[in-house]
């Protein structure tokens, strides 16, 4: 059967099995935000899906005595099985899109984000992992029984701490999975659906409910009722473990794969149809008119994802870029947007502008923007040392732009991404004991250079790998294999523009200038990410667990810090996700004293570093 629920359907309808109600969605729900809903209701209850599941344990002891192997369906907390499950989920959701030579790195980039996506829902959602396993397994999950216990608030919290311990190791890659499903106790929230349930779903009951989603298959299993098997597991579960009356679930309405799956598993509809969100997920009338600069470059498309991801509030969104990129289409929370040519009456009407075109683009417009009431968050560098220009972190300096508000005009700086990066590391660590003197040495990332740097060192990979003479077009060096320092221009004291971005921002973010500040910016063969080694001396002693203690508490930091493991924050940790993550923190042991740290830093400079800073310093506007 069809990777059912995988995310690449434009409708979806409202499912429920009951007295067991079950739903099914899909890996990225809120994608599907303008989808029908349709609810179902049978009169079947859950005794077949329960038969089933002890059946299947029945017949998992008899394998382990046999010494065979089996197909089991089971809960599964280890982090081959949630890796493999991400893995297959991210080739589900790219299976029939087409996205050109960089597809297998997408599917990376998604697996990783849905891996850890389930990690951070321990405690609150179980899921279930088809696959073969040996005679010793078979013995273990056979004697284990239904014993998965119900998500609880109190045991969340020990949970997510164990599942924090498989976060350090970041997914592995495709695995042993051939299917997968999620199930949860039903809350109004489940799967990005606020809002969007028919009459009669009891969300709020004293009788527990359920919610079933992200039902996927692999290729190889499809036809074989694995679907149908991994849906009774998943209400057996909810039926026997929790409790639950009912099980509900969401189908895309022209899924015929999923509408036979659930007819089948014992679902059917339960009220009326209701119409799609029109308008987008997050669209309000009383919402800000969003103006975005730069819609074509990697920034702007993420800008897109951010504002979906954070639920943006917004009136109407106007996507702007050159003349030669005007007429390109681009569909956002279902509904599509055509681009319109930049020009100096394009802010017109518009609250808040997200400029991400260049320095000389954002020169000539924002000042034009901002007098026409448009308060504009600029990703640039051009107004970031003009002195009444707030250049803001919100975790760091809120406060600078105090009393700007959407819609009152205005020009709001976004640091470099490098230095975004650097304090939201340092500046616990600055509040806990004072950073006197700070010495950053950065390993930048191609996508920090574009999409033309990223291609070029894509294809001189290649060249290398095969003996061909390389390709230099974007930067006068070999990328793959090597590493330079930063393209950026040389100043004339030796420093080049990227480095004294960094020593010059600092200083306007903190507000101090008696700090001391020294870096040294490297470019490397990584595709997204930058990576930041860095040195600090205190005026205050502080102690390796008390830097430790300081950046756990700070918001948007994680911690990857296991030496034992050897296990430290990388690049690929990174990408893609909204935290900063730190690690090798320890004693400067060239002081003989506890006033000196090093530490190590990844972020994703096209998110952190750039989108997702600029739409936090938006939400500071509402």
């Amino acid at each position: 059967m069809p990777a059912v629920g995988a995310a690449s359907r434009p409708a979806r309808q409202a499912l429920s099995q009951g007295p067991c109600s079950a739903r099914s969605g899909a890996s990225e729900a809120r994608t599907h935000a303008a989808a029908h809903l349709q609810a179902w209701r049978s009169t079947s209850d859950a005794r077949s899906a329960v038969a089933l599941h002890r059946q299947r344990r029945a017949a998992a002891a008899a394998a382990a005595a046999a010494g065979e192997k089996m197909l089991r369906i089971v809960p599964s907390t280890q982090r081959e099985d949630l890796s493999a499950a991400a893995w297959l989920r991210a080739e589900a959701y790219y299976e029939d899109r087409s996205v050109g030579r960089f597809k297998q790195s997408f599917i990376k980039q998604f697996a990783q984000q849905h891996f850890y996506s389930l990690l951070r829902q321990a405690g609150e959602c179980v899921t279930l992992v088809a696959a073969e396993r040996g005679p010793d397994e078979c013995a273990q999950e056979a004697a284990a029984a239904a014993d998965t216990a119900a998500p609880q608030p109190a045991a969340a919290a020990a949970q997510r701490a164990a599942a924090a311990a498989l976060a350090a190791g970041g997914p592995q890659g495709p695995g042993s999975c051939l299917g997968t499903l999620d199930v949860r106790l039903l809350a109004p929230e489940a799967a990005g659906y606020a809002g969007r349930w028919p009459d009669g779903v009891p969300l709020d009951g004293p009788a527990p409910s359920g919610y079933v989603s992200n039902v996927v298959v692999a290729a190889a299993q499809r036809g074989r009722g694995l679907g149908r098997q991994l849906v009774a597991e998943g209400v057996a579960l909810a039926r026997q473990s929790w409790g639950v009356r009912c099980l509900y679930c969401h189908v895309e309405t022209d899924n015929e794969a999923a509408l036979r799956l659930y007819r089948g598993s014992g679902f059917a509809q339960h009220g009326e149809e209701l119409p799609p969100a029109e308008e987008g997920q997050a669209k309000t009338a009383d919402g800000p008119k969003l103006c975005i600069a730069g819609i074509t470059g990697a920034v702007g498309q993420e800008f897109l994802r951010v504002l979906h991801e954070r639920n943006f509030p917004y009136s109407d969104i106007k996507m702007l870029a050159s003349k030669r990129s005007a007429g390109k289409k681009y569909t956002f929370e279902g509904v599509e947007y055509t681009v319109e040519e930049l020009t100096e009456d394009s802010f017109k009407g518009c609250d808040i502008a997200l400029f991400s075109a260049g320095g000389s683009i954002s020169k000539k417009y924002a000042p034009i923007a901002s007098a026409a009431g448009c308060t504009v968050v600029d990703n640039s560098s051009a107004f970031r040392m003009v002195p009444d220009v707030p250049l803001v972190i919100p975790e760091v300096n809120p406060q600078a732009m105090a009393g700007m508000k959407a819609g009152k005009g205005g020009i709001i700086a976004n640091p470099n991404c490098s230095t975004i990066i650097a304090l939201m590391a340092v500046t616990p660590l600055h509040r806990a004991a004072k950073v006197k003197r700070m010495v950053v040495s950065t390993y930048q990332a191609a996508s920090g250079a574009g999409q033309a740097a990223m291609e070029e060192l894509e294809q001189q990979t290649r060249e290398v790998l095969e003996g061909k003479p390389v390709t230099t077009n974007i930067f006068p060096f070999q990328y793959a294999f090597n590493l330079f320092s930063h393209n950026s221009s040389m100043t004339e004291n030796g420093y080049n523009e990227e480095e004294m971005k960094l020593v010059k921002e600092t200083a306007k973010i903190w507000g101090e200038n008696d700090v001391q500040i020294t870096a040294t910016c490297i470019r490397v063969p990584v595709m997204r990410a930058h990576a930041e080694s860095i040195n600090l001396e205190f005026e205050k002693d502080i102690s390796e667990e008390e830097a430790v203690k300081a950046l756990e508490s700070f918001p948007g930091v994680s911690i990857i810090n296991d030496r034992a493991a050897n296990r430290f924050p990388t690049p690929l940790d990174a990408s893609n996700m909204d935290n900063v993550y730190v690690g090798r923190v320890r004693r400067d042991i060239s002081r003989g004293d506890n006033k000196g740290l090093d530490i190590f830093v990844c972020g994703d400079q096209i998110k952190k570093g750039a989108a997702l800073n600029a739409v936090q310093v938006a939400e500071l506007l509402l």
